[in-house]
């Protein structure tokens, strides 16, 4: 994927975030190797391919609703011990910046901890962005949804029901 002005505003909006956040950005040596992650191929009988070509991009995405910034997921949750989503570090190399198979995979099983396929509807990766009003919690980064109608709730509430909580 090339840098487009959109995508260089992310990079620039993440790193601005991470500085006001005073985290600290992870040293090479904390950088996960792809022969480092030992990670099941589908958790709780998640689509893989499905995922890392339609529900990854989605953490990418830019927002509203933070401190003024349209920054995506990414942005807050690849630094913040905390946060439950807990993304890899974007991978920046010439032009193109994404997620290596082994971040994507650990993304992968990161995600898979946060949903629920015999009630998707009740899956923490979907109540935090949903709006309070709309049946979602309360997310520090802002509310990405306003109802359960919007196309990236139901792609991933469809992706969900998908799994199965005995795989």
């Amino acid at each position: 994927m090339k840098i487009t002005s959109f995508k260089l505003a992310i990079l620039t909006m993440t790193g601005l975030l991470l500085a006001s956040c005073g985290e600290e950005s992870p040293s090479p040596q904390s950088a996960l190797s792809e022969s480092s992650i030992s990670v099941p191929n589908t958790p709780k009988g998640l689509d893989y391919a499905f995922y890392k070509e339609a529900i990854e991009p989605i953490f990418m995405r830019p927002r509203g609703g933070y401190i003024g910034s349209d920054a995506g997921c990414v942005a807050c949750h690849t630094s913040q011990a905390n946060a439950p989503l807990g993304l890899q570090p974007l991978t920046l190399e010439g032009d193109r910046v994404f997620w290596t198979e082994a971040q994507s995979r650990q993304n992968f099983e990161n995600v898979a901890m946060l949903v629920n396929p015999s009630e998707p509807d009740r899956s923490r990766l979907l109540m935090a962005p949903l709006a309070p009003a709309a049946g979602g919690e309360r997310h520090s980064g802002g509310i990405f949804w306003d109802s359960s109608n919007h196309s990236e709730y139901r792609l991933i509430t469809e992706w969900i029901a998908s799994g199965s909580d005995t795989a």
